[in-house]
């Protein structure tokens, strides 16, 4: 039970957690609870994606579908939006295939295993390494994608968001045909 004494503690805790105060916090705090972004539902980029190259998928999609309402300039969002997750994971994808892979070397340089394994394999070379974006990238991946196989997860948010991306495409596609014929 929760004394009257631990209870004044929390109060007087709890004034002085005020939350981030500068716009740079805010924008930071934001972000905590951010995984890996296939799955969000604002798309927002991560540390090293191109702002420019989401903007030029953006105008090419509005190129492609001259969206003339509300509704289809929402398609098209979310089509950008879901094509971008797509090639994320795609690049999450390599990122994680070559953390496993500096995982195994790590361990197969272990000095406990080495022995065993120079009698199996032979002398074990230096270990390779990887650089420090995707060392950091590949340990956040796998600990947000950690129960079960992560490159399965992977696979599966990629299925999803395929499925996603084709449904909004031929749901465009339908919309501009309406469009033509209603101005025939």
């Amino acid at each position: 039970m929760t004394t009257e004494r631990q209870i004044a503690a929390n109060r007087q805790n709890a004034q002085r957690s005020t939350g981030p105060v500068t716009q740079a916090g805010k924008s930071l705090s934001r972000r905590n609870s951010q995984t890996h972004g296939l799955s969000s539902t604002t798309l927002m980029l991560i540390d090293g994606e191109d702002p420019e190259l989401l903007s030029e998928l953006q105008q090419a999609l509005i190129a492609k579908f001259s969206p003339q309402d509300v509704l289809e300039t929402y398609l098209v969002e979310l089509l950008a939006g879901t094509i971008w997750r797509l090639k994320r994971a795609s690049s999450f994808e390599a990122v994680l295939i070559e953390w496993k892979k500096h995982k195994q070397r790590m361990e197969d340089n272990d000095p406990r295993r080495k022995a065993l394994l120079d009698i199996v394999n032979g002398k074990v070379g230096e270990l390779d390494p990887i650089d420090e974006k995707n060392r950091v990238l590949g340990r956040a991946l796998e600990s947000a994608l950690i129960h079960g196989d992560p490159l399965e997860k992977l696979s599966r948010h990629e299925a999803h968001l395929a499925r996603q991306a084709e449904r909004l495409f031929d749901r465009l596609n339908k919309l501009k045909s309406e469009r033509s014929a209603a101005a025939a």
